[in-house]
């Protein structure tokens, strides 16, 4: 990753819009309404991104943004893969056993998620 400051819009949307099933851009788009272009075109992506991170974070500053996504908060639902969205505690032991093995808590990002899930027994 770059060592100038940068957010990171998806794990912005995982994090602050748990309440969404999906947190693909298209996706965003329909949820905020922002009008169809012609996707996966480098300018109309980078100006519909735009709009949707506006829309996201509504009167934050962006040091407010990078500070909150720097505080460590507690997860309650997957945040990705098929099981997205559901409550942690109603995760398959066995998908989070694949997790584990896949080495998908060896991710700094997936820290928090690691831990939730040894909260719950299922590691």
């Amino acid at each position: 990753m770059p060592d100038w400051p940068y957010i990171d819009s998806l794990k912005w949307a995982r994090r602050f819009r748990s309440d969404l099933p999906r947190h693909s851009l298209q996706f965003l788009r329909e949820v905020y309404g922002i009008e169809e272009n012609n996707a996966h075109r480098a300018l109309d992506d980078v100006v519909v991104l735009h709009q949707v991170f506006s829309s996201m974070i509504g009167n934050l500053t962006l040091d407010a943004v990078q500070k909150l996504l720097q505080q460590k908060h507690t997860i309650t639902r997957m945040p990705f893969g098929k099981h997205q969205g559901k409550k942690l505690a109603d995760v398959p032991k066995n998908y989070v056993s694949w997790l584990l093995s896949s080495g998908a808590f060896d991710k700094k990002e997936n820290e928090n998620l690691k831990q939730a899930f040894e909260k719950l027994g299922h590691l």
